[in-house]
């Protein structure tokens, strides 16, 4: 991500912007290795410090697992995670029954057409508006604000699509994510998405027909 802010800060390499919170996670993680380690004299047990890479969709945790980390002597007890909310004030700690942070699926969608010059568009089937149907849709799919509801946050966060200003595509590509705080909307969620991409096709079908 380009950096604009014009801070003192800011990183010195473009298209390579500090704007990830993962990296506070770290400073944090860091910060209580020194503090316990400070105060290990007072401490019954043993502690383990688990930085965590590729949060949000790359295996995260689970590849951890997976290399044996809780299980390497001495086992865990129990574990203890912290997050950033940048909506809190600094200084104060939140916490609530049940889950509060979500999952993170990554979906990709193609709408395939038939390319064509701009001038001529009844001899090419367009992608592009069956793909705006497709992401106006999805963002009926998810209530991010009432939990009682359903619980995701479904985001189309790029659309891909053409080389130039005069020639129809063959295909756009939606890529983006679904968060779920619940294994029940997780699972409705991703039913959705293929719900949506597959009322898609007909679509495309009937068009080409009527041309």
């Amino acid at each position: 991500m380009p950096e604009e802010t014009g801070l003192d800060f800011a990183s010195k390499f473009g298209g390579r912007m500090h704007a990830c919170g993962h990296d506070a996670h770290t400073a944090m993680l860091v910060q209580s290795v020194h503090l316990l380690h400070r105060h290990r004299d007072e401490l019954a047990g043993t502690v383990k410090f688990m930085f965590q890479p590729g949060e949000e969709g790359y295996g995260g945790a689970r590849l951890m697992i997976e290399d044996g980390l809780l299980d390497a002597d001495p086992r865990p007890d129990a574990a203890f995670a912290l997050h950033i909310w940048p909506g809190i004030r600094a200084g104060a700690i939140s916490a609530s029954l049940g889950p509060m942070m979500a999952s993170a699926d990554m979906w990709t969608i193609t709408v395939k057409g038939r390319g064509g010059h701009a001038s001529m568009p009844q001899d090419a089937v367009d992608p592009i508006p069956v793909a705006f149907e497709i992401g106006l849709a999805l963002q009926t799919l998810g209530n991010p604000t009432d939990r009682r509801v359903r619980p995701v946050v479904l985001t189309c966060a790029k659309v891909t699509a053409g080389t130039t200003n005069n020639v129809i595509p063959e295909k756009a590509e939606m890529v983006g994510t679904l968060r779920a705080t619940s294994e029940k909307a997780r699972e409705s969620a991703q039913e959705g998405l293929r719900r949506v991409a597959a009322i898609s096709r007909p679509l495309i079908c009937a068009r080409r027909k009527s041309l």
